[in-house]
């Protein structure tokens, strides 16, 4: 995954930065988020998809944060017979100006349940609810509550949770991968889920970087690397732009199977 402090992981960034009695503040803050998330009954629906593919694709609506519905796609492998084993999943969220995510609902023929979650105002959820004015990333930034990360982040959570719910689905094998913002939202989830907060992030974190890459500079990928102390390689490439090097896509399928497989 990849990660810049110029979209979704300055969220992330006020996690790592924080201190003492500020630290206090942030962790009730999610405190109080993620308990008003969880009283908000799921609600969620889904509908198999007829495609001529080899798994199974459905498009699944659930209710978010302050009564949203939020849209994802999920796709299944086949399984032949009687299933032996539960499901892992990944679960991605897409990049900052598209609806493009990071693990295409195809590399679900690997073995895995494969969720990707659009956040509201964005994809397929943007139908559903879109902010009024200016741009995702500073929307309401200058309060906490109610800005759009607070319910961006909201969104993907609740789609943990819509699969864990879900048969057939390990819930103890649940990983999230993401690209850009995508990566971003990656590294909140696995402070936010269990609300460790980022810099006792304990979950395995795979990471890239490019020099050439200025919508996601190194220098602010590295900044949050150093913070959190889990087990965390960072392979970066001098000459990459702003994409996704073969090498990495290779290393980051080997970690998600070395972490998530049964």
């Amino acid at each position: 995954m990849r990660i810049g402090l110029n979209s979704a992981a300055i969220g992330l960034a006020a996690l790592l930065t924080a201190g003492g009695a500020e630290a206090r503040d942030v962790a009730a803050f999610w405190r109080s988020t993620l308990a008003r998330l969880a009283a908000e009954p799921l609600d969620a629906v889904g509908k198999e998809l007829r495609e001529s593919l080899p798994n199974k694709t459905y498009s699944v609506e659930y209710r978010s944060l302050g009564g949203v519905r939020v849209r994802a796609r999920l796709a299944l492998p086949i399984q032949g017979g009687q299933p032996d084993h539960l499901l892992p999943a990944i679960v991605t969220a897409p990049g900052y100006g598209s609806a493009q995510q990071g693990i295409m609902l195809a590399e679900c023929q690997r073995g895995y349940a494969i969720p990707q979650v659009s956040p509201r105002s964005q994809g397929p959820s943007a139908e559903l609810w879109k902010i009024d004015s200016g741009e995702k990333l500073t929307w309401n930034l200058s309060k906490p509550e109610g800005a759009y990360y607070q319910l961006a982040y909201a969104d993907v959570i609740r789609g943990v949770d819509y699969l864990a719910a879900r048969a057939g689905i390990d819930p103890n094998r649940i990983g999230i991968a993401g690209t850009s913002k995508g990566g971003g939202i990656a590294l909140a989830m696995a402070s936010l889920a269990p609300l460790s907060l980022a810099p006792s992030l304990r979950a395995p974190a795979l990471v890239s970087s490019g020099g050439r890459d200025t919508i996601c500079p190194a220098a602010t990928i590295r900044a949050v690397f150093d913070r959190f102390p889990s087990t965390k390689p960072l392979l970066h490439e001098p000459d990459l732009p702003h994409t996704t090097p073969a090498l990495f896509y290779c290393l980051s399928w080997r970690w998600l199977d070395q972490y998530l497989r049964p």
